[in-house]
């Protein structure tokens, strides 16, 4: 009886402690910050002669659209309203043609576009499609690219075999030469699996005008901010739910990645992270950071509520969202809402 005339009173103590403590979490409440107003779509199945499958886009300094399309392998240009204007590519192994386009692209400020032809060649061309020049650094593979200043490359480049100080990023000058390397992961991958490996040296990146350097892993939710000199500024590490999927793919036994984040791209102020995971009728979740401090400043969602991600998205101007389904060849402009 002692025992519980005393337990009662200690039970009744902590429960009031841990309330008051509950009371007091002063923790910001993340929201959702922007709603966004349709401008324009392009559906890929209207037109054959105009089939698209979009992987990515890209817009130039005239406001024309550029998609990417990894399954035929060309871009295909629009207008700002929308109207088909050309494309330029194809499947084969001469120049202006590509055995393997990646997902990812960039263009810099005089329109050069850069596109990344397997496994590691960066093939650039100017803003009507003609082929200037292929440029091969010595790294293993690239998955992303962006450009500095028309001048800097800056590329994640995977490490399959050899990870003797790896590091994520790489800057290169026009003429593919490693001028500097940087970053860490942020987890530790020194008892991981090769296909592990594989996937968290994956990541996600974009520049901003002063040449600071964002990415993120794709399987392993953190955002990271270097300067232009290499030198870490911060490190975030993103609220998603959800952790990668690694599935065995056949042949072979490779395994197939469900990311946690698909893109990441910056402008004006803003860094925005697109989720790979938890679609919802609103389509998939886009974070927003400072891009000075880091802070998480709230989330939208995409409006795109395919069952297959949203694979890209682009800010330009702080203003417009452009985001696509590639499950429904559908590539869509809007304006966001503060």
């Amino acid at each position: 009886m002692k025992t519980k005339r005393v337990l009662k009173p200690v039970l009744f103590s902590l429960s009031v402690l841990l309330f008051v403590f509950l009371s007091c979490d002063n923790s910001p409440v993340v929201e959702e910050i922007v709603t966004l107003e349709k401008k324009m779509e392009i559906d890929g199945n209207l037109n054959l002669d105009n089939f698209f499958t979009p992987g990515s886009t890209f817009i130039d300094s005239m406001g024309r659209l550029f998609i990417l399309d990894p399954v035929a392998m060309r871009i295909l240009a629009f207008d700002k309203n929308g109207q088909f204007l050309f494309d330029f590519g194809r499947v084969g192994e001469a120049p202006g043609e590509f055995n393997f386009l990646g997902f990812n692209c960039a263009i810099d400020s005089r329109d050069i576009i850069y596109l990344i032809n397997e496994p590691f060649w960066i093939e650039k061309y100017n803003s009507h499609g003609e082929y200037i020049e292929t440029i091969s650094p010595q790294v293993e593979t690239i998955n992303d690219i962006a450009v500095i200043d028309s001048t800097i490359l800056v590329v994640n480049a995977l490490a399959l075999v050899n990870w003797d100080d790896y590091c994520p990023i790489i800057k290169l000058n026009q003429n593919g030469d490693i001028i500097d390397r940087f970053g860490s992961l942020g987890v530790d991958t020194e008892d991981m699996p090769g296909w592990e490996r594989s996937g968290v040296s994956s990541c996600v990146l974009d520049v901003d005008e002063e040449g600071n350097v964002y990415y993120s892993s794709i399987v392993d939710y953190r955002l990271f901010k270097y300067d232009v000199a290499g030198e870490l500024v911060y490190s975030v590490v993103g609220e998603s739910t959800h952790e990668a999927i690694y599935e065995r793919h056949h042949p072979l036994g490779l395994r197939r990645i469900t990311p946690v984040v698909w893109d990441l791209c910056v402008s004006e102020d803003r860094v925005y992270v697109l989720w790979g995971q938890g679609v919802t009728e609103s389509g998939y979740r886009v974070d927003v950071f400072d891009k000075d401090s880091g802070e998480l400043l709230g989330y939208f969602f995409t409006q795109v509520p395919s069952e297959k991600p949203n694979v890209s998205i682009e800010v330009v101007d702080g203003r417009y969202f452009y985001t696509a389904s590639y499950e429904d060849a559908v590539v869509y402009k809007f304006e966001m809402i503060y």
